[in-house]
């Protein structure tokens, strides 16, 4: 059987921050390379979801639906940390889409959602949480720096205990 890569955190100009790629012509990419699913995980947002699926099932891709969060950090209230929460079902897609919501309304510091841990104690069956190597001061784990990957995953398995995925980051921006 040969193995199957699939992307699971794109952003795409939907993210507004920091994507650039197209929704169509993602999906059509990735149907060229033989990809059966991608996930489209929009910075704090969901608005590219419509236009994502659309192209996404006409192309034969399986759309896999998230949003790259900001969640609350009890150990350093001034650095909240990012997940990627993938919906795992229908379920978890209107989960996602109420703590998207409460992240707007409810969450706004620093001049950005921030999402409460508590907000995803009740909706851990339908989420699937990816803990990745990415955020603010001290959010990564370079080689040998196991600690905040350590404190990521401890704050997120109270909450959603059995249920976090370890993300990686392959590479490093290098802006000089």
């Amino acid at each position: 059987m040969s193995q199957t890569f699939v992307h699971l955190r794109v952003h795409s100009e939907y993210s507004m921050v920091d994507g650039l790629v197209r929704v169509k012509p993602l999906i059509g990419r990735v149907a060229e390379l033989g990809m059966p699913a991608v996930g489209l995980t929009e910075q704090s947002n969901m608005c590219s979801l419509v236009r994502f699926y659309k192209a996404a099932m006409g192309a034969g891709v399986k759309p896999i639906i998230g949003a790259d969060l900001w969640v609350e950090n009890p150990d350093e209230p001034d650095n909240p940390f990012r997940i990627t929460l993938l919906a795992r079902n229908n379920d978890g897609y209107l989960n996602l889409t109420e703590v998207v919501s409460l992240g707007y309304t409810e969450g706004q510091r620093f001049g950005k959602p921030i999402i409460q841990r508590k907000w995803l104690e009740s909706r851990t069956e339908a989420d699937c949480p990816v803990w990745s190597a990415t955020g603010g001061r001290g959010q990564g784990a370079d080689v040998g720096q196991a600690g905040p990957c350590q404190t990521a995953c401890r704050i997120l398995d109270e909450p959603l205990p059995g249920v976090v995925l370890p993300g990686v980051a392959t590479h490093r921006a290098s802006w000089g």
